[in-house]
């Protein structure tokens, strides 16, 4: 979709219901630079429902984790999978983990990005997790947690759906990066969002 055809896509919306169903092409197509420009346009005015492979990706979490899916989605405001707009730049398949979970409100968050791994211990574990991958040795996990980390912002259940892990042993290996003071684990929706300003 070019960029003619994407501004006149917006501007149709703007004439549609509030929650608006984004064609599956244009979340794998458009570059994150366009995403934003759509997320402006419909900022403040339309809810999108999610792409269809983060769709999947929350059916496996209701699963897995009722918990946090039941915290991210339990509210009867709108139906389960739609977000704002103004998140469609984090939907997208370019340098995209998908719908950052960063704000439950009854269960802890683990939402890490590379501005939670600053310190030179965090320096040295991405830079030998880069190497090992370079040479084509097997990672920890927690290497492997810290690489993802330092490549765009995940949270460890996008993670264990992306390795096939359990949830468990994800969250086991941000407790090894914070023992090892790599990481800087907040736990708290309102610290994560003011980390992120930052």
């Amino acid at each position: 979709m070019d960029e003619i055809q994407l501004k006149e896509w917006c501007l149709q919306q703007m004439d549609t219901e509030e929650i608006i169903k984004v064609p599956e092409e244009i979340f794998a197509s458009i570059t994150h630079e366009q995403a934003e420009q759509v997320a402006i346009t419909l900022s403040g005015k339309k809810m999108v429902y999610l792409p269809q492979k983060e769709i999947v990706f929350f059916e496996w979490l209701k699963e897995k984790d009722p918990a946090v899916w039941e915290d991210l989605w339990g509210d009867d405001l709108y139906p389960p999978y739609v977000v704002s707009a103004s998140l469609l730049p984090y939907l997208i398949e370019e340098d995209s983990n998908g719908f950052p979970i960063c704000d439950l409100e009854k269960n802890t968050n683990y939402f890490f990005s590379l501005k939670f791994m600053q310190d030179e211990e965090a320096q040295v574990i991405i830079e030998a997790a880069r190497n090992r991958l370079l040479a084509k040795m097997p990672l920890e996990l927690s290497h492997r947690l810290a690489l993802e980390v330092s490549l765009a912002p995940i949270d460890i259940w996008h993670f264990a759906y992306k390795y096939d892990i359990e949830i468990e042993d994800a969250k086991k290996a941000v407790d090894e990066l914070v023992d090892d003071y790599a990481l800087v684990h907040l736990k708290d929706a309102e610290h994560i969002s003011l980390a992120m300003q930052i």
